[in-house]
């Protein structure tokens, strides 16, 4: 991925903006069950696992959630936006200290041109990137990041 990104930025960014919208929808098809955008990448990054009998059994996917919640298989998976922070790697603080970065890069170069100073084409390439890293930051925002524990859900015994 990281190759990719070097190569063609612009495809992480469509990547990213796919991965929001496909959250937001899925928002507003759990309004019932009153998801922000975060539980919906958690959802749809594979964060829920059905156990049967105490064993795991399988991920499930949106549909099934909703499938199995209003069948009455199972109750509304319960999970606070803490105990999704809890599990992602990635926080406010680290994704904030890259936005400072650049940001402080941009200013430079915007006060070098308001004067008149030369830039070269590797800070203009940077820019180029900087610019599409902000966008990439904005549409994953909310996302956790590596998530590797999912969090389980029970069947209801019948």
């Amino acid at each position: 991925m990281m190759i990719m990104a070097l190569i063609a930025p612009e495809l992480i960014i469509a990547w990213a903006m796919r991965q929001y919208l496909s959250a937001d929808q899925l928002t507003r098809q759990f309004k019932d069950l009153e998801y922000p955008d975060m539980h919906s990448f958690f959802v749809l990054m594979g964060g829920f696992m059905l156990y049967v009998d105490r064993k795991p059994y399988r991920t499930l996917q949106p549909k099934d959630i909703l499938k199995l919640v209003h069948g009455g298989c199972i109750d509304v998976p319960t999970l606070t936006a803490k105990q999704i922070h809890n599990r992602s790697k990635g926080n406010a603080i680290s994704k904030g200290v890259v936005i400072l970065q650049v940001a402080w890069f941009v200013i430079q170069l915007i006060t070098r041109a308001i004067y008149h100073l030369e830039t070269t084409q590797l800070e203009v390439g940077t820019l180029a990137f900087a610019v599409l890293n902000f966008l990439t930051y904005a549409a994953w925002w909310d996302k956790p990041l590596n998530v590797q524990c999912p969090h389980p859900v029970h069947w209801k015994s019948t």
